[in-house]
């Protein structure tokens, strides 16, 4: 069901889609997600900490609220990706920009309740 509201529920996993059209057998695109408060940017799971920004392809900001993942994918004209809640993601807004090239061609914008 399409909504930009969604529970704070840790690991539940939310999913957003875009169509894209470029030339090429893949392409490479970022996702940047911004929050509205700092979070740990760990994985527990995986036991990855993407803050330390020694994990290649992944950047968290210094001050803790933003992390820029580059991907590279098929280039079969969709993408459909997503996200999930982390025990220390905090409420409130957020959103996510795909960028392709540097520019932001699709924005995301949710609320977690």
């Amino acid at each position: 069901m399409p909504t930009n509201k969604v529970p704070h529920k840790k690991d539940q996993f939310y999913y957003y889609t875009f169509n894209f059209f470029a030339k090429g057998k893949e392409i490479t695109y970022k996702e940047r997600v911004i929050l509205s408060q700092p979070t740990t940017w760990t994985f527990d799971e995986e036991g990855i900490d993407y803050a330390d920004n020694t994990t290649p392809g992944y950047e968290v900001s210094e001050d803790k609220t933003t992390i820029t993942v580059t991907k590279k994918v098929p280039n079969d004209g969709f993408v459909f990706d997503g996200w999930s809640i982390n025990k220390d993601d905090p409420k409130g807004p957020f959103k996510i920009e795909i960028l392709f090239r540097d520019k932001v061609i699709q924005t995301f914008n949710y609320i977690v309740e």
